[in-house]
């Protein structure tokens, strides 16, 4: 066997490996016996939430740090995205279900993803949400989130720490499992 061929074995086993490890992360068991399934993250290491500084509907500037003591529910999401565009309705009825002083859902929109922000106004028209809607137009919470799919959800709880991550379309049934007392 020539080496080029010992090389191309020796990485395509490297990669399957590197696969079966992920996914053995991914699908293990909580220690409360619940399996974690590839549609969320436990962040075990409960990171901190990254600040940010974006301007709401209304032009006033919310700041993560503005919802210290209580759980945000953070989700980003695009016009263009479908999903997103249902998940909306999801986040505003999750708003209205919990009282803000023990969930604030905060639904940013990637702003440097859409053609403008007028565009993204003009989707959102004069519909009243109970989700607080944020744009995210330098890029910020993309980069420090490294969002890279969406929609996404971070489940922050009231000590500024990312205690589940949520990739694609969250429900309340999700969220009533890891929301904390």
């Amino acid at each position: 066997m020539n080496i080029k061929k010992i090389t191309m074995r020796s990485i395509i086993v490297l990669f399957v490996m590197i696969i079966g490890f992920y996914t053995v992360l991914v699908s293990k068991s909580e220690p409360n016996g619940q399996v974690v399934h590839a549609t969320s993250i436990v962040h075990n290491s409960y990171k901190d939430a990254k600040p940010f500084s974006l301007e709401d509907r209304h032009g006033n500037t919310v700041r993560l740090s503005d919802f210290k003591g209580r759980t945000v529910l953070m989700t980003a999401w695009t016009t263009w995205c479908g999903e997103c565009r249902e998940e909306l309705e999801t986040l505003h009825h999750i708003q209205q279900h919990y009282p803000e002083n023990k969930l604030k859902v905060l639904a940013v929109n990637l702003t440097t993803e859409e053609t403008s922000l007028e565009n993204v106004k003009r989707f959102l028209g004069n519909e009243p949400m109970k989700a607080t809607v944020l744009f995210d137009t330098k890029g910020i919470v993309k980069q420090r989130y490294g969002i890279y799919g969406i929609p996404i959800s971070f489940l922050i709880d009231p000590y500024g720490k990312i205690i589940r991550t949520f990739p694609g379309v969250i429900n309340q049934k999700d969220l009533d499992q890891w929301l904390p007392n």
